[in-house]
């Protein structure tokens, strides 16, 4: 893939982060990203609450970012030092049209 191909990033993070990541994205001048609620299934038994494992999933946030394929691996490995060691998933998915 070129670098200047088009992807979209999705990130899945816990809502505990989502204000320190928006915050993160918007001071690296990130604009135009979207964010919403999710829910994470069959995650380990033991990164779940009591709470969690009876209901049978983790409340999540997703942000998807459209972005050039070299960018959106900066902004994947700047999120990924500036969160070192929080629970971060994250893929990357090209994107054949936009408008």
């Amino acid at each position: 893939m070129s670098d200047d191909a088009q992807v979209l990033l999705t990130l899945v993070i816990s809502p505990m982060l989502e204000h320190d990541v928006i915050d993160h994205l918007l001071s690296m001048g990130e604009t135009g990203f979207l964010s919403f609620a999710g829910s994470g299934h069959g995650g380990s038994g033991r990164e779940m609450s009591i709470v969690e494992q009876v209901a049978g999933r983790q409340k999540r946030v997703v942000f998807q970012i459209h972005a050039p394929h070299v960018r959106a691996i900066a902004i994947r490995d700047e999120l990924a030092s500036a969160f070192g060691g929080a629970e971060l998933h994250y893929w990357l998915t090209p994107v054949l049209e936009s408008g």
